[in-house]
């Protein structure tokens, strides 16, 4: 039986499949042509947003007097101690895009800090000095955190 027998038989299946095949190119060239270029796009701004953060995590360094804590990477669940250890923070989560911290602060309160992104900081004031807590960078369970004052 040749193809234009088969075709006059079963024209129903040709059909379907020739809607089929037809809807799928389609789609893989409208993907090509229209997403593609997007999700370059997209890189592109958060390379520039990423690079905007840390131009500006840098003048909030330069625009600090000292470290109350020095840089330092902590791991999920880990802690540290700042202000000769009458504060500290502890990461509870951390990813590449967002922190969550307990912070407790010198007054005694305890505090959660979520959604920090990697280049933020939060702020709290302690005997007339307002401190800094940067987030500097973060990757899989890690973040590395800076706590900086600044006199009143």
């Amino acid at each position: 039986m040749s193809i234009i027998q088969q075709i006059k038989e079963h024209w129903l299946t040709w059909l379907v499949s020739l809607i089929i095949t037809t809807i799928g190119i389609t789609w893989a060239v409208a993907t090509k042509i229209m997403v593609e270029p997007r999700n370059f796009e997209i890189d592109r701004l958060k390379a520039t947003i990423a690079t905007a953060q840390k131009e500006s995590d840098l003048k909030q360094k330069d625009s600090t007097d000292n470290f109350a804590m020095p840089p330092t990477w902590l791991r999920e669940d880990e802690g540290a101690t700042f202000l000769a250890g009458q504060g500290s923070v502890t990461i509870r989560h951390a990813d590449s895009m967002n922190i969550f911290l307990r912070v407790n602060l010198p007054d005694g309160s305890e505090q959660d800090w979520n959604d920090i992104q990697p280049g933020g900081r939060r702020s709290f004031t302690y005997r007339d000095r307002t401190y800094f807590l940067y987030v500097l960078g973060a990757d899989t369970n890690r973040a590395q955190i800076a706590v900086g004052t600044k006199k009143n």
